[in-house]
């Protein structure tokens, strides 16, 4: 009996051990809204060059300006055209991941499932929606596409399950063992006790 709580502890303590350290940043990541590591999306490791950082960088400050304009009653909606709006919506999806090379990641994504025209289409829209020039612009539909079966593995209603929310699983599984076999000792050492009165 020894031994089997043992085992059980042990793999109890490896389960939590890989679970925190790849919840701590140990497949590549610095958090942020995308996840501890950038490969929970579907991004490749490899870091953008310096000019496409600064390119998009500078796209998220023109969709600032933009922005506060709108804000400031300096410009209006009806000024805007859809290159505008893109750059806007570049600003608002470069704040809502936090990180410049995770946003490039997630655009170039975005651009070979949907393709570049889409991707340009869903930027678009959101600037319009989150700027509320235009609450109710229609998302691009392949975006839809994207969200129900690319982006979110086709697993549908059941949610996405990752290594991560396996190793959650056992961990709990493991816990609920661990419980029921103390529960049985207890209540063994009790049987015996009452016995030997």
């Amino acid at each position: 009996m020894k031994n089997i709580l043992l085992i059980i502890a042990l793999v109890l303590l490896l389960n939590l051990s890989l679970v925190s350290a790849i919840s701590e940043g140990g497949t590549s990541g610095s958090g942020g809204m995308i996840g501890s590591g950038s490969m929970m999306m579907g991004f490749s490791g490899s870091s953008p060059d310096n000019a496409t950082i600064q390119s998009q960088q500078q796209e998220e400050q023109e969709g600032k300006m933009f922005l506060d304009n709108l804000n400031n009653k300096t410009v209006f909606c009806s000024q805007l055209n859809d290159a505008d709006f893109d750059k806007i919506g570049e600003y608002f999806m470069g704040q809502s991941i936090g990180d410049t090379s995770r946003h490039i990641a997630m655009n170039e994504m975005m651009k070979s499932m949907m393709g570049e025209r889409g991707e340009e289409q869903m930027h678009i829209a959101m600037g319009k929606r989150m700027s509320n020039c235009e609450p109710d612009a229609p998302m691009p539909q392949n975006m839809m596409n994207m969200m129900g079966s690319g982006m979110m593995g086709n697993w549908g209603y059941f949610g996405y399950w990752n290594f991560l929310n396996i190793l959650y699983v056992i961990l709990l599984i493991g816990l609920i063992v661990l419980v029921y076999l103390w529960i049985v000792k207890l209540w063994e050492n009790m049987r015996k006790k009452g016995g030997r009165k």
